[in-house]
């Protein structure tokens, strides 16, 4: 008997015997370049690679490096609104309640406003030279290497720039040259410069002598609690984070009171206290090592040794403010790190990396410092007029 195959069943064997006997493809690798993947390009130049796709590399690197900016500061550092704001710690209110018989009629009492504050903004550069010439020759991998230079260096700058304006002591003028030298006052915390705080919570009050720039001649329990009241008393809602330098770590850790925070390995003992919080081990200069009287202990390597900074990371309005070029100033610039060349439609070939920014206090009243290394009273500037 003769057996028959159908059409169908040829057709659907012939499609079987192609896709059996075509060789394998491999699959399509999709997605964009970043600059790790730069790194690995070595036997080509920018231009046999394709320029769009390295620009388009950096340019994802830099919005990454600029978000990672705004995380590193966040506890210490908020948007300025302006390039004037107001005392966000308030003003002294003065007011009286005061007794009347059924027919009486208090006088009006004014409120004044709070003192006008100036954030300042500067221009920073670091020099790169990107010419075509530089670019039909360069690998890249010299392009990426390049922009971690860059980025480091603005990382070393943003640091510098948010220590120097929280140990800063001193009052100062600023005449904003990127736009039109207006005169802008910028404020330390409080300085023993006339200001008197707001009231406190429970009715404490302050005169103008009162400072958030504290000098103590050792590195003791007590001293460290005085720095830590120094923020507290100024709100009912407060949550401090001390920082300091690893140079004082042994110290606080033999404070009564203290209680450390333990490695995640570490069995601990039925009887020890230790925070819920565990130890991080894999950041032995940027961690939280426990908590005193309340307050979150940090170690943080820019940190001045033998200083510390108490911060309310709980204040409605953070201790310093950052000016970049956005809304009224955004004639200076665009704000964050980037690549700035005489070419602006390709900015890969650039001659500098630039940022504008400035940093100034704001809330003078959310954080405070201590010197534990000089003589009682006396505050010695660590930043040397802000240019440490």
């Amino acid at each position: 008997m003769r057996k028959f195959t159908s059409l169908s069943t040829l057709s659907l064997l012939g499609v079987t015997l192609a896709m059996a006997s075509s060789p394998r493809r491999a699959p399509i690798r999709t997605g964009t370049y970043d600059l790790r993947d730069l790194q690995n390009v070595t036997n080509q130049t920018v231009i046999q690679f394709g320029l769009e796709d390295v620009q388009a590399s950096v340019q994802a690197e830099l919005a990454v490096h600029n978000n990672q900016i705004n995380d590193m500061v966040g506890n210490l550092v908020q948007a300025a609104p302006s390039r004037i704001v107001a005392d966000a710690s308030g003003i002294l209110l003065e007011g009286e309640m005061r007794e009347v018989d059924e027919y009486g009629r208090v006088a009006t009492q004014k409120t004044g406003a709070p003192p006008q504050i100036g954030i300042p903004m500067r221009r920073f550069q670091f020099g790169v030279g990107f010419t075509g010439d530089f670019l039909a020759r360069a690998t890249p991998a010299q392009i990426a290497v390049s922009t971690y230079n860059a980025e480091a260096a603005d990382r070393r700058k943003t640091i510098q720039l948010i220590r120097n304006t929280l140990f800063n002591p001193t009052n100062s003028t600023f005449y904003d040259f990127l736009r039109d030298n207006m005169e802008l006052p910028v404020k330390a915390l409080y300085n023993n410069d006339g200001t008197a705080p707001p009231l406190g919570p429970n009715g404490e009050t302050w005169d103008g002598t009162h400072s958030h720039y504290m000098g103590f001649s050792a590195f003791t329990a007590a001293n460290l609690n005085a720095l830590i009241l120094n923020v507290a008393e100024h709100t009912n809602n407060a949550r401090i984070e001390v920082y300091i330098n690893v140079a004082q770590e042994e110290a606080v850790r033999g404070f009564s009171g203290f209680t450390p925070a333990v490695d995640p390995n570490v069995i601990v003992s039925v009887n020890q206290t230790v925070t819920v919080q565990r130890l991080d081990t894999g950041r032995q200069n940027n961690r939280m090592i426990g908590l005193f009287n309340g307050a979150e202990i940090w170690v943080k390597s820019w940190i001045f040794p033998n200083y510390a900074a108490a911060v309310d990371t709980n204040a409605a309005v953070k201790p310093i403010a950052r000016r970049e070029p956005t809304g009224e100033d955004a004639v200076v610039g665009a704000p964050g790190l980037r690549m700035v060349g005489t070419i602006v439609t390709f900015p890969l070939q650039s001659e500098y990396w630039g940022r504008e920014v400035g940093y100034g206090v704001r809330n003078r009243g959310a954080a405070a410092v201590a010197q534990f290394n000089g003589t009682p009273g006396t505050y010695a500037d660590p930043t040397n007029g802000g240019t440490a």
